[in-house]
């Protein structure tokens, strides 16, 4: 997936943990996204139309939350190979 700002995430340029929480950021703003995707909602009071309104705040809240979830799920395996990372330096 393309990212908004590719070095972020760039463990050659950052540590794992740095990129965890790059992650968690980005995570927040999308669910921001999903939430404030159903401002426009309002704006059916004034336009009518309150279906076509709807219907495109849901794509876009379903857009974000793709995101959301990817970031969970990739957030879950780097916490795993920072586990597997911080044993091996233990030994």
């Amino acid at each position: 997936m393309p990212t908004f700002d590719p070095d972020m995430f760039n463990p050659k340029i950052h540590t794992w943990d740095e990129i965890a929480q790059a992650m968690c950021q980005s995570e927040l703003v999308h669910e921001t996204n999903v939430v404030l995707s159903f401002i426009p909602v309002a704006a059916s009071v004034w336009f009518g139309a309150f279906w076509v309104f709807f219907i495109t705040s849901f794509l876009g809240a379903c857009f974000d939350l793709s995101f959301v979830i990817m970031q969970r799920y990739n957030r879950q395996r780097l916490m795993k190979l920072l586990e597997r990372e911080n044993k091996r330096n233990l030994l």
